[in-house]
């Protein structure tokens, strides 16, 4: 079936983009059925593909907040800051739970001489309450103590007596459910308005003076 002029109706020759009769533009026109539904798809608006990339954006957004989940959910190393017991805090009288051990720091003293010596300094008492919950016998020594200036320096102590008037260097041997109470001696260069902390270690500071 041939193709007409929609303006002079004259017959149309095949390839033919204007009428040899009048001379007007034959793109506009069509006769074939097929010819109208090819158009008919060709006018059709082509997907922009903003959809797709809609869909990945909001996928992408949903892998993100998983993985984020998943990191939330993982135990922190020992390592991190966030168990370091450095961060841990502890005022006088609180517990201090140690492996089976509970310590409490009751009070301070200072003195400038005991039984045996003059100090360099000053001598600095930290006395201490240290009880065995658990229920076999069990070891305390008072190597972990630390006493720390307002400076950051660090004090090791020279010794600690319990309340069995024994000087103990090293460590001592604790039953359960038998308390303890004693003082640990440092030797430091004291001065009234610095702040002093006794680190225990694996748990924590305790605050001792202004602090």
């Amino acid at each position: 079936m041939s193709d007409f002029c929609s303006k002079c109706g004259s017959e149309l020759e095949p390839n033919n983009n204007f009428c040899t009769k009048c001379g007007s533009s034959t793109i506009s026109n069509v006769s074939k059925k097929e010819d109208y539904e090819s158009i008919l798809k060709t006018d059709k608006p082509k997907k922009t593909g903003r959809s797709k990339k809609k869909k990945l954006g909001i996928g992408f957004g949903i892998t993100i907040l998983i993985f984020f989940v998943i990191i939330m959910a993982v135990p922190s190393s020992p390592n991190s800051s966030s168990n370091n017991f450095e961060s841990n805090y502890y005022e006088m009288g609180e517990t201090i739970h140690l492996k089976g051990i509970d310590i409490q720091v009751l009070r301070t003293t200072t003195s400038g001489t005991d039984f045996w010596n003059t100090p360099d300094g000053t001598f600095f008492h930290v006395y201490v309450k240290v009880e065995n919950v658990g229920k076999t016998t069990d070891t305390f020594t008072p190597l972990q103590f630390v006493l720390v200036d307002g400076e950051g320096r660090e004090f090791n102590h020279l010794y600690f007596f319990t309340n069995s008037e024994d000087a103990i260097w090293t460590s001592e041997e604790i039953q359960p459910n038998l308390p303890i109470t004693q003082f640990v001696t440092f030797d430091v260069p004291y001065a009234s308005d610095l702040k002093y902390e006794l680190k225990v270690k694996n748990a924590g500071f305790v605050c001792l003076r202004n602090c």
